[in-house]
């Protein structure tokens, strides 16, 4: 973990008594932005750069931590709002720009290097679900058991849209019944493994996709599953038009969730298997012509369309397909009693599915598979978790 960042900078003024002035040589006033550097130097805040060189820094705020990007807006108003707390005096944008890069530097150049994490994280077999919450507390997963707890010691990033989570709590109902409740399929098996896939924490990750005729509640059903484990504002997306927007949605969010697919072009295609087994994207830095932005990161992906969209080998291969059924129209419900029922059932529904990821981890190193299937390390997850989700061994692999 990342220590706190030692910055030599300026003493602090002292204004000189009577009896001083005299002897004492004269000091220029200290201007805003050396101010607020040294700001941050005496209260404790750690600086630090992550594996691609980015500048964080992690401040405490009331009893909690959160880190932050030194590049980022949510620094620049907590800094700007410090300054008010301290000093009394509202800092310029030009003073506050001049800070900020100081900072950015000296992280970058001089501080530790520690990972970051969205969402989700997994540190020496140990799973953290950050709950989102104002408090930012997490959910720390172990092979003995899950539990809540408050300033985890990874460190997580938030992005803007990023909703919280409820806080887990077991129900009386399966998992299995749960979801039938909320989604019209006969078995939800494959639904549910996806999910613990999401949550193990390593790829590979399997692309769900969810298919059906207009009006079996795809959207919703995709909706449901993106809010159970990784809630957004823009829980759904559009189809990406580049690379790029593949790009920023990832460094943003756990999940990936796209609506509404006609069909998937080459270039997508490519972007979800990287996405899915791992590899890396790269693009000019902005405002550069020279410099590289590199991001290598995992996703779990979810797509829906009225077609079979997923067509490509490679893409079929790292793919679950999920067939929703047709709903009678005597079972139609309002969106607003389906969202109540979901709100309902979301703490036990999570709850349920980190007692298969405390499973997953106390047997995963231990299973074995006599077929391999495809996407292997996932199939071999699954099997690990199987006792806690109440499924016969290797009904999994049967559905796969």
């Amino acid at each position: 973990m990342a220590e706190s960042l030692h910055i030599d900078l300026p003493e602090q003024v002292v204004t000189d008594t009577p009896a001083t002035a005299a002897t004492l040589p004269k000091r220029p006033r200290e201007s805003f932005k050396t101010r607020l550097v040294n700001l941050i130097a005496q209260n404790g805040t750690q600086l630090f750069h992550s594996s691609d060189r980015h500048p964080y820094a992690t401040v405490t705020i009331d009893d909690h931590r959160e880190t932050m990007s030194l590049l980022g807006r949510d620094f620049s108003e907590y800094l700007s709002r410090d300054f008010y707390n301290k000093a009394k005096k509202v800092v310029g944008s030009s003073d506050l720009k001049d800070a900020t890069r100081v900072l950015a530097a000296s992280a970058k150049q001089h501080g530790p290097q520690d990972d970051v994490f969205i969402r989700l994280a997994r540190v020496d077999d140990v799973i953290w679900l950050d709950l989102g919450r104002p408090q930012w507390d997490a959910v720390k997963v172990t092979r003995d058991g899950w539990t809540i707890v408050a300033n985890p010691k990874v460190k997580f990033r938030r992005s803007r849209g990023l909703l919280p989570l409820p806080a887990p709590a077991h129900g009386t109902d399966s998992l299995a019944v749960m979801f039938k409740q909320l989604i019209n399929i006969t078995d939800p098996m494959l639904l549910i493994a996806w999910l613990v896939g999401a949550l193990r924490g390593r790829k590979p990750y399997p692309i769900l996709s969810v298919n059906g005729e207009h009006g079996t509640g795809k959207t919703k059903a995709q909706r449901f599953l993106r809010r159970i484990i990784d809630p957004n504002t823009a829980d759904l997306r559009l189809p990406p038009k580049e690379p790029r927007d593949v790009m920023i949605a990832a460094i943003n969010s756990h999940v990936l969730a796209y609506d509404n697919l006609s069909v998937i072009a080459e270039w997508l295609s490519d972007a979800l298997c990287v996405l899915s087994t791992g590899g890396g994207f790269s693009t000019r830095e902005l405002f550069s012509n020279m410099d590289e932005t590199l991001f290598s990161a995992e996703r779990p992906i979810m797509l829906n369309g009225i077609n079979d969209v997923v067509t490509r080998p490679d893409l079929l291969d790292r793919s679950l397909i999920a067939t929703l059924e047709p709903i009678p129209d005597e079972k139609r419900q309002s969106e607003a009693d389906l969202d109540a029922s979901f709100e309902r059932a979301h703490p036990a529904i999570l709850a349920g599915l980190l007692d298969a990821v405390v499973m997953g981890l106390k047997h995963e190193a231990t299973t074995k598979i006599e077929k391999v299937p495809r996407m292997a390390d996932f199939a071999t997850w699954i099997v690990a978790a199987e006792p806690a989700l109440g499924w016969e061994r290797n009904a999994f692999l049967t559905a796969y």
